[in-house]
């Protein structure tokens, strides 16, 4: 994996570490998180889909790395523009 990441090119490159370590981030700490948040009332169906029994579902898996590798895209691209 650690390869794979240089044959990214260089835009894309930091965006897809970042939310494969934000991806692994909440998936090891499901269970803080679903205490924390499963208190919030309008939230816990999202938590709920979210995560599975042991960590992250894998939609919510996918829908995590796609958004915060979206953001993290779009946060890049407007820095280099303010440039």
């Amino acid at each position: 994996m650690g390869a794979g990441a240089f044959l990214l090119p260089p835009r894309l490159r930091p965006a897809v570490i970042q939310a494969v370590i934000w991806v692994i981030l909440v998936g090891l700490l499901r269970d803080l998180l679903t205490t924390v948040i499963g208190l919030w009332g309008p939230v816990r169906p999202l938590v709920q889909w979210l995560f599975a029994p042991s960590g992250l579902s894998p939609l919510g898996a996918v829908a995590l790395l796609v958004i915060i590798g979206g953001l993290s895209l779009w946060r890049s691209s407007r820095s280099a523009q303010a440039r």
